[in-house]
């Protein structure tokens, strides 16, 4: 409760200051420090203040919500605070994101979304306002600090600017006081990169490949491929289902229809008890150890940022992006977590497969004798 006790705290100091704020003071008809710290006027407008949580939020009813510290704030959470404007009293509900870009240890899926849809200018009932500098500004300049910092020499002194400069390493110090958005405009933002990828009018003129993926429950299984669209790759989700049982049966239809298909999956993953049933069906099966996976997120990861993949609006790929976690595997390395990650992923990891195997294997045309490198 630390983070909403300082912003009620600050906010009490003019509603309970009759000496300094005499008619803000006679505003005020109830001060609640505890359990649910709150003030409430005698017109019957009111601001409470509570703790970010699972289940924060839930059975309130509010015209607005004001969630600072926004670059820590997950889909878990809005999911619970969402509901408490959608009956909104004044009929004009209103939601308010404030915060600054996300360091990389930040679960900041949310902020980094919104900023992205915002960039797009496609959404008439977004605003988004940023005092930021360009990623090549000069930190050590004031005019840089006076561009990012509208407070400064008035709330915020030059000379705390001085001391943060000394105390920080530089990417801190971009991220923290000069709100650069490193993650994004870098290209390392997952959320991002698929946002800015978008392309309703995209689709594949020759298909390289398919990747399947199952979740750790065994509950869903995604299709998802890769093909050419130009000099740009197309991602798709081809299909995703419940259970196991129907994999092999619609993957040789895809074989029927696209001729010799490339199909691949994760070897270390629990899509690999559907080898069997691959080899039975004399599908073209490529099976990816740890190290071509590691590769294959990253390689996705890349080509996002650099504009090299193309995709249609997809609900379930959107979902999977958003809520997607890295899991570490030592030197840098990475793959996206099925453990750690708030929603199903198959989607996405289906599609990253493919995309790799279409980056590897050079596009359509192959035949399984064309591939010399096995996983």
């Amino acid at each position: 409760m630390r983070r909403p006790r300082k912003a009620f705290e600050r906010l009490l100091g003019f509603f309970d200051n009759e000496r300094q704020y005499p008619e803000l003071a006679s505003l005020v008809e109830d001060i609640r420090r505890a359990p649910q710290q709150g003030i409430y006027l005698r017109n019957g407008a009111s601001v409470e203040f509570i703790a970010r949580s699972k289940s924060s939020g839930r059975g309130f009813t509010v015209d607005v919500i004001v969630m600072d510290e926004a670059q820590e704030l997950s889909d878990e959470v809005l999911a619970a605070l969402r509901p408490t404007v959608s009956a909104a009293p004044l009929g004009n509900p209103q939601l308010v994101f404030a915060g600054t870009p996300p360091a990389p240890s930040m679960n900041g899926e949310v902020f980094t979304r919104i900023r992205a849809v915002a960039k797009k200018a496609e959404d008439r009932r977004l605003r988004w306002d940023e005092w930021s500098c360009e990623l090549d500004a000069d930190a050590a300049s004031d005019e840089s600090v006076a561009l990012s910092n509208p407070a400064v020499g008035v709330r915020l002194l030059w000379e705390t600017i001085t001391d943060e400069r000394a105390d920080m390493d530089d990417e801190t110090f971009a991220r923290e006081r000069l709100g650069e958005w490193l993650e994004m405009d870098g290209g390392a933002s997952l959320v991002a990169g698929w946002v800015a990828t978008e392309d309703e009018t995209s689709s594949c003129e020759s298909i390289s490949a398919f990747g399947i993926e199952v979740s750790l429950d065994r509950a869903w299984t995604s299709i998802g491929v890769a093909g050419s669209n130009g000099d740009l790759a197309h991602l798709e989700l081809v299909e995703r289902r419940p259970g196991t049982g129907w994999v092999a049966e619609r993957c040789r239809e895809l074989e029927h229809d696209h001729g010799h298909a490339m199909f691949v999956l994760d070897g270390g993953g629990p899509a690999a008890s559907l080898i069997p049933e691959f080899e039975t069906a004399g599908l073209w099966l490529t099976v990816a150890d740890t190290k071509a996976v590691t590769t294959a997120a990253a390689g996705f990861v890349d080509a996002l940022a650099q504009r090299a993949v193309l995709h249609g609006p997809q609900r379930e790929l959107e979902l999977a992006v958003a809520g997607a976690k890295r899991r570490p595997l030592g030197d840098g390395v990475w793959a996206f977590g099925r453990k750690a990650s708030t929603v199903d992923i198959t989607p996405l990891v289906a599609v990253t497969l493919a995309y790799w195997a279409h980056t590897v294997y050079g596009g359509a045309g192959l035949s399984p004798d064309d591939v010399t490198v096995r996983f």
